[in-house]
């Protein structure tokens, strides 16, 4: 019953070139097997980031929000599902906490929000009460296959140093 409601949203923040290119790819035929509709976003997180003295991050966050919301609306959608897992709570508190952030801001992500774009759109985070390794195992197990963006090796920006530097 559920399936016949959902989309699959895929957002291209254009700093991955090729790489983001077959992500998208990957995504919309794997949407495609499992004859659910597709839509696909695009944007300059660079240059938006540049025009609005946003961190790259920040900025890349403002565009996929944006779309997410767009296509909620669009497809009569009340609820965005975002992969968000447990390891990307603990990383959200331990930045907000080099950032000083106060009490509220270090609760972390909510299991379900309103979005940042539209309030009466609600995320939800139905993989927030499992690690990262736990749902890798999964799809391992499963033969499911997946994508990592590259980008998450490194250690930039503070996020990738909270991963790879003092989590370990």
């Amino acid at each position: 019953e559920m399936k016949s409601r959902l989309v699959v949203a895929h957002f291209d923040h254009g700093l991955r070139g090729a790489e983001s290119d077959a992500d998208a790819e990957f995504v919309k035929e794997h949407a495609a097997m499992l004859s659910l509709p597709f839509e696909q976003g695009r944007g300059n997180a660079g240059r938006f980031a540049v025009d609005n003295k946003l961190s790259p991050e920040d900025a890349a966050r403002r565009l996929r929000h944006r779309f997410l919301a767009k296509t909620a609306r669009c497809s009569d959608a009340g609820h965005i599902a975002l992969a968000h897992h447990e390891d990307d709570h603990v990383e959200n508190f331990f930045v907000r906490l080099l950032r000083g952030a106060s009490p509220q801001g270090l609760a972390g992500m909510d299991w379900i929000a309103p979005s940042p774009v539209e309030s009466q759109i609600r995320l939800v985070r139905p993989l927030l009460g499992f690690r990262k390794e736990e749902l890798l195992a999964h799809a391992r197990r499963e033969g499911i296959p997946y994508r990592e963006d590259s980008t998450n090796a490194g250690t930039q920006p503070i996020r990738n140093r909270v991963r790879h530097e003092l989590l370990p």
